[in-house]
Order: C-alpha cells, then sequence, then structure tokens
C-alpha cells in the first residue's frame, strides 16, 4: 500500500512539474512589458506586410498621442518604421489602445526585431524604454 502511495505522489508531482514547464514556455510567447502589451504579434511570430498591429501602452509611452515601431533585421539594420496612433485620450498614466500598420519589403525570408520605442522628446536616456519582439518577416 505504502508503495502505491509514493508512485502515485511521484506520478501527481511529475504532472505537475510539466504543467509548470508548459506555463513557462507558453508565457515566453506573448510580449511581457508592465508599460505595453501587443495583442496580435507574440515572439517568433511570422509576420508579412501589411501588419497591422494593436495593443495597449500606458499614456506616458506616447508624445503627441503617438511612438514610433521599428522593423529591424538581425543586424539592427532598419527595414521599415510604423508611428502607432493612441485610439483614446493619451494624456494619462493608464493603459491606452493603439494602432499601427507597418508595411514593408524583404527579398526572402529573413529573422527579424520589431522594436517598440516609447516616444521620449526629452532625449534624456533616463526615459528611453523599448519592447523588443523576435520575428520572421515572411517576403512578398
Amino acid at each position: 500500500m505504502k508503495n502505491q502511495s509514493t508512485k502515485k505522489l511521484g506520478f501527481i508531482m511529475a504532472i505537475m512539474i510539466v504543467v509548470i514547464m508548459v506555463g513557462f514556455f507558453m508565457n515566453k510567447s506573448k510580449s511581457i512589458h508592465p508599460n505595453i502589451s501587443v495583442a496580435n504579434v507574440n515572439y517568433n511570430q511570422a509576420i508579412a506586410s501589411p501588419l497591422l498591429i494593436v495593443g495597449e501602452a500606458r499614456g506616458t509611452w506616447f508624445f503627441e498621442a503617438d511612438f514610433p515601431i521599428f522593423l529591424e533585421d538581425e543586424e539592427g539594420n532598419q527595414i521599415a518604421v510604423a508611428i502607432a496612433h493612441a485610439q483614446n485620450d493619451w494624456m494619462t498614466e493608464d493603459f491606452v489602445p493603439y494602432k499601427a500598420k507597418l508595411e514593408f519589403n524583404v527579398e526572402e525570408d529573413i529573422k527579424g526585431i520589431l522594436v517598440f520605442k516609447k516616444d521620449n522628446p526629452s532625449d534624456l536616456p533616463e526615459y528611453d524604454d523599448e519592447l523588443r519582439i523576435p520575428v520572421y518577416i515572411e517576403a512578398k
């Protein structure tokens, strides 16, 4: 009887470990940042042009209701830029929905990075912030 209880306990612990690991790895696919979220682009997702990007960012990320989104290749070369536009009043510290349309053209499928940059008109480095999401860029 004791042997059976030990086996059951071991089996339950193994299942718990698997569930925790799956949760950990699934969490890696989401854009995790305390001040900005991206609703429709996950880590390592394939993207094609035109790409409509939607999400929410704290009002402090916007300047004059906008902030930039860059698409870069793996070496950091800029491929395209889009401007995210606040969909509500951005003069708040709360989350504000945004939309952006990113258009780009690449010759072949490549790895890249979407860079969401906090608009920082002061240019003071202590106010810089960004979210970087690795993506696979599909050629047209």
